[in-house]
C-alpha cells in the first residue's frame, strides 16, 4: 500500500484552489481536484 497522502480540493481551475493544489503537490501529496464546470477542469 502507498503511503502518500492524498488532497481533495475543489475549485481548482482558479484562485484560492488553485493555488492550495499547488502547494499541496509541490510538498508531494496526490492531488484530486474539482471543479463545477467540465470547461474549466
Amino acid at each position: 500500500m502507498s503511503s502518500k497522502q492524498r488532497a481533495l480540493v475543489t475549485g481548482a481551475t482558479s484562485g484560492i484552489g488553485e493555488a492550495a493544489a499547488v502547494q499541496l503537490a509541490e510538498r508531494g501529496y496526490e492531488v484530486i481536484t474539482l471543479c463545477h464546470e467540465r470547461a474549466h477542469g
